[in-house]
This record gives C-alpha cells, sequence and structure tokens, in this order.
C-alpha cells in the first residue's frame, strides 16, 4: 500500500509542477500577474468571477486548464503527501514497538537459561563447572569472597572472551594486579599492595552494581 501511495503522490506532484509551467508560460505570454489565490480561488464561496479556462499556447499546439482541476491537483498532491507521511509513522512506530517486544523477549529467553540458583558458599570445584564453556548458561567467578554470576558480560568472560581466564574461579589477584596472566607461587604468596586492594575495589563496585551475586566463596582468606 504504501508504495502505491508513492506512486500516487509522484503523479500528482507531477501534475501540480506541469500546471505551474503552463501558468507561468500564460503570465508571460499575457504580460499579467497570477494572483496569489488564483488556484484556489475555485474553492472559495465568495469567488470573484474567474474566466471558464485558461489557454496556454505553446509550439502552436493550445492547452486549456480549468482552475478546479488546478486546484484539484494541488490538494491531491498535499493530501497523498500527508497519507503518505502519516502511514510511513505508523509503520515506524509499529516496527519500534515489534523490535522492542523481540528484544525484551531475548533478553527474557537469555536470563532464564543463565539463571543458577543462589546459594550460602561456593566451593572452588563449583565454581568451575560455571566458566563459560556452555554458551547459554550462567558463568560464575568470585572477587574478594563474592561470587557473581556473570552471563551479562557473555562476550568478555565467555569461551573466548577477553576475560575469560577469570571464569569459574576465583579471580581476586588477577582483577587487583589488573592482569590477565596466572601468577607463579611466589606471587601467589605476596600479599596485595595497598594500590591493588584500591584496584580491588573498584573492581568490586563495578561488579556489584552490574551483575548479580549469588554467594560467597569457600575458604577466602580475605585480601
Amino acid at each position: 500500500m504504501l508504495e502505491a501511495a508513492r506512486m500516487f503522490q509522484m503523479q500528482a506532484m507531477r501534475l501540480y509542477c506541469f500546471v505551474h509551467v503552463l501558468l507561468a508560460a500564460e503570465a508571460f505570454q499575457s504580460s499579467t500577474i497570477i494572483p496569489r489565490n488564483y488556484l484556489f480561488a475555485s474553492l472559495s464561496p465568495t469567488r470573484r468571477p474567474l474566466p471558464a479556462e485558461s489557454t496556454c499556447t505553446t509550439a502552436g499546439t493550445a492547452l486549456n486548464l480549468e482552475p478546479a482541476v488546478v486546484a484539484g491537483s494541488v490538494i491531491a498532491a498535499g493530501a497523498a503527501g500527508v497519507w503518505l507521511s502519516g502511514a510511513e509513522n505508523r509503520q515506524w512506530r509499529a516496527e519500534l514497538a515489534e523490535n522492542k517486544q523481540r528484544e525484551r523477549e531475548v533478553r527474557e529467553r537469555r536470563a532464564k537459561l543463565a539463571y543458577v540458583e543462589p546459594k550460602d558458599v561456593w566451593s572452588e570445584k563449583e565454581l568451575a563447572q560455571y566458566d563459560g564453556s556452555d554458551p547459554d548458561g550462567p558463568i560464575l567467578l568470585a572477587i574478594d569472597g563474592t561470587v557473581f554470576n556473570v552471563w551479562k558480560g557473555r562476550s568478555f568472560y565467555g569461551m573466548g572472551g577477553e576475560y575469560h581466564i577469570m571464569a569459574g574461579r576465583d579471580a581476586t589477584r588477577l582483577l587487583a594486579k589488573t592482569t590477565l596472566e596466572e601468577e607463579t607461587e611466589e606471587e601467589k604468596n605476596k600479599p596485595l599492595t595497598i594500590a591493588e586492594k584500591a584496584a580491588l575495589e573498584g573492581w568490586f563496585w563495578t561488579f556489584k552494581n552490574k551483575y548479580d551475586v549469588v554467594g560467597r566463596s569457600e575458604g577466602y582468606a580475605g585480601r
């Protein structure tokens, strides 16, 4: 229907422009000025009498145009434009609402698949089961004794993600040191510096504001 309306509008606008060209030619030949309300004079009940028709002669060919025809073409072009604009707006709103509904359904489906029942304590072995290897399942990691389900950041922590090394484990020291490399045994035995603890605090609140807390990690001895 929109395509048909566009075609109608194009035809109406072509007629509208064609009429203006003919009227301009007539005005030039007769050395007279066309009144501003000429095109719509036929619609006014109090209009002054106008000639029954206007004649424009070009290259020996006479074309007769009644004012009512001129006015009708103008009104048709305007009406077509208004109708088309309104139809496109309604279609755009309908498509927008449909897309939002589809996105909402996708989010709800993903949240359901990635849900994990919270529990008081998670062991290291239990965390390892949710390392992001399941493309739709939950992804758990622990920070400073708190376990988060970071499925919303699957592109980061899932398989192939930049921070996948942190998934399914205690990522406290990795985040504190802002590193993606495993520590040596010697490094693991060193306490965090003040700067590293400050960095860890910032990461902790970032995760808490973004992801779901699902419990505590077992045996966490603190920083």
